[in-house]
């Protein structure tokens, strides 16, 4: 995609482009640096200003970068004034990704006399980059004029928060000095559920974000299909057939390719000691397959395989980088690894 400013103001071009999608400033431009309504902002290493102007739906604003590339801060001030969901519409009408809310609300300020001083609309959301990768952005508004915004990867967001709060001030008071960072850093982790199921014995724990939907599912496990129908993803706890987790590979690999027709072809499976992984190609399509052990329950063992994929090559990575971006199992992205299975030779 290509790089603009216009993608950081519009909220959800942050989840497209990140700190290295901005363009740098003059060099006059120093700390402590004024806004055109009289709004000061401070920073210190690691940050430092990457722009600053008006632009977009924005009268005036700065835009920091952390040295590390891992965070993005905005600050800055609307001419009129405006809500969250408004400038949010904004991106979505220029075709930006809007991402999902995972937590949000307002608050009102009061000074020491009890009068009030401000109100402060906030929302957190979580998108996915073009690499797969999960981003959170944290904006504030506060009287509906006055902007913050803090975008960074998930990983990254309680550290970026601590940093933005030690290193830079507006009109003397530290940034997003009442924001637990480490709070909104779990939520997005957590993501923004869309559903979720849990098998009879507590074994298997899936959650998946809106958009997918169950196919079927019964006491041992559950399917879903994302929302483009592309792929369906199941999941199941099963007994160990096997001795050794060679044994279980070549029975699970038997079953999966034996009904995709007389030209299937697999990728044998890589056994660990926790698991093994493969792929099978034939008739019902492209299949990543990976089965895991179970912590505390060595006779059982979970099977997760995507099915119905039609695409290979990129289109099929892109597919595998979907789900473990939107899905997870007992809190970890599935199929891990799995990117090997996928002939790259071929789109």
């Amino acid at each position: 995609m290509k790089s603009n400013r216009r993608s950081f103001i519009a909220m959800a071009g942050l989840s497209a482009l990140g700190a290295a999608g901005l363009r740098s400033a003059s060099a006059q431009v120093t700390s402590p640096f004024a806004l055109s309504n009289g709004t000061t902002v401070t920073w210190s290493d690691p940050w430092g200003v990457n722009w600053h102007g008006a632009d977009g739906l924005f009268a005036d604003s700065v835009t920091l970068t952390s040295t590390n590339g891992q965070g993005v801060l905005q600050i800055g001030y609307f001419s009129t004034p405006m809500t969250i969901d408004e400038m949010v519409a904004a991106g979505a009408s220029a075709n930006e990704p809007t991402g999902t809310v995972v937590l949000g609300g307002s608050d009102e300020h009061f000074d020491a006399n009890g009068v009030k001083v401000a109100d402060v609309e906030y929302q957190v959301r979580h998108f996915i980059q073009e690499d797969g990768s999960p981003w959170g952005i944290y904006m504030e508004f506060t009287n509906g004029t006055n902007f913050t915004g803090l975008l960074a990867p998930v990983a990254e967001f309680a550290a970026t928060v601590a940093s933005a709060q030690e290193k830079v001030t507006v009109d003397g008071v530290p940034l997003l000095q009442d924001m637990d960072g480490a709070e909104l850093q779990t939520a997005l982790e957590e993501g923004p559920i869309g559903g979720e199921y849990t098998d009879a014995t507590g074994n298997l724990h899936v959650t998946w974000l809106e958009g997918w939907t169950i196919v079927s599912q019964n006491e041992v496990g559950v399917e879903i299909a994302n929302q483009e129908q592309s792929v369906v993803l199941n999941t199941t706890v099963y007994e160990l057939e096997g001795g050794t987790w060679e044994e279980q590979a070549q029975i699970d690999s038997d079953w999966l390719v034996g009904d995709q027709g007389v030209n299937a072809t697999i990728m044998l499976p890589v056994v660990t000691e926790t698991g093994f992984s493969f792929s099978t190609n034939g008739d019902y399509g492209l299949r990543l397959v990976q089965g895991t052990a179970i912590e505390n329950d060595p006779e059982h063992y979970i099977l997760s395989f995507a099915a119905n994929v039609t695409v290979n090559g990129a289109e099929a990575l892109a597919l595998l980088q979907q789900i473990q971006a939107e899905v997870t199992i007992n809190g970890q992205p599935p199929l891990q690894g799995l990117d090997a299975f996928i002939d790259m030779s071929t789109s």
